[in-house]
């Protein structure tokens, strides 16, 4: 390569540390494709030598990158793109072939209403569980929601939901999350909440009317709607009787499907909203409340072990 033609005054240590800086990158492929690309003299490479080597440099940490966990670009998931735009070259920060899964992966999320689902939780895919490792139990119940979600012969307005409960740790949580996502992508509106961090919120806006009816709304209007782990918040009067039975009563009268997870049974989440007390309204209030359960929900039991403890792919 001839010496380049330098138009501004520089040191001979800066022009020469320029001059290897532009040998270098044109040694690199993708400085090469580059300018095959765009049909470019090696003179671009003179003209635009620091920011070729910003480009190569972000692009060398994509080339070795094997997720977007990883990524160690300025703006994740994200990549330096380079467009010649006259006497200037245009910069364009596009997302990465793993930033571009990930969108592809949550795109549903537009028809989630609310959603206490973490990114993480929100990929889980009904297709991606090894039914071979599973159960007899678990099979099951996996059959029951995948033949809800696609079965064409169901009437709507008779199908039930699921009560999906038992032990801490079996995949209950798990399966509501595959539930769900599978029903957000045949583009029905959905809203997923954990029910502890529900009533904390709903108590934290109780005097902002319309946050609080927003949120009510919402819960009363997804077409599919997971109650994930009731009976783990903290029980009381306004809980049950001002917060939860309307909003099933609701969902029941409007046959809203929803899908409920608990560590209790039926009738263990019966004796929960009695509220340890022997008044014959907290026993009434807890029965009313469960009956509507009922309604919406046929139960199911998730036997197995502990996924939190063994590693189990499928959690």
């Amino acid at each position: 390569m001839e010496k380049f033609n330098y138009k501004v005054d520089m040191s001979d240590e800066l022009k020469k540390e320029k001059e290897n800086l532009c040998r270098y990158l044109l040694n690199e492929p993708s400085v090469q494709e580059f300018l095959q690309i765009f049909e470019l003299p090696e003179m671009f490479v003179y003209e635009n030598t620091y920011l070729l080597k910003d480009y190569v440099k972000r692009k060398k940490k994509c080339d070795v990158c094997v997720g977007l966990e990883y990524c160690q670009q300025e703006v994740k998931g994200h990549l330096l793109s380079l467009k010649p735009a006259g006497i200037d070259v245009e910069k364009v920060l596009v997302p990465c072939r793993y930033k571009t899964s990930f969108e592809n992966a949550i795109a549903h999320k537009t028809y989630f209403t609310l959603n206490d689902m973490s990114e993480q939780q929100m990929q889980y895919r009904l297709e991606d569980i090894d039914l071979d490792i599973e159960n007899d139990n678990y099979v099951l119940i996996y059959q029951a929601l995948f033949k809800d979600i696609f079965s064409k012969s169901q009437d709507p307005k008779d199908a039930k939901g699921f009560f999906l409960c038992g032990e801490p740790g079996v995949g209950k949580t798990y399966l509501a999350c595959c539930y769900i996502n599978e029903v957000a992508r045949t583009g029905k509106y959905c809203a997923f909440v954990h029910v502890p961090t529900l009533i904390a919120n709903l108590k934290s806006i109780m005097y902002d009317n319309v946050a609080f009816r927003k949120t009510i709304h919402s819960l009363k209007n997804a077409n599919v709607l997971v109650l994930d782990d009731i009976g783990g918040e903290s029980a009381s009067t306004w809980t049950r009787d001002d917060i939860l039975l309307p909003l099933l009563n609701d969902r029941m009268e409007k046959n809203k499907k929803t899908l409920f997870t608990s560590n209790c049974n039926f009738e263990e989440i019966e004796e929960f909203y009695r509220l340890k007390s022997r008044a014959i309204n907290d026993a009434v209030g807890a029965k009313r409340l469960v009956e509507r359960m009922k309604a919406l929900a046929d139960e199911k039991v998730l036997k197995g072990i502990n996924r939190r403890t063994k590693n189990n792919p499928n959690y």
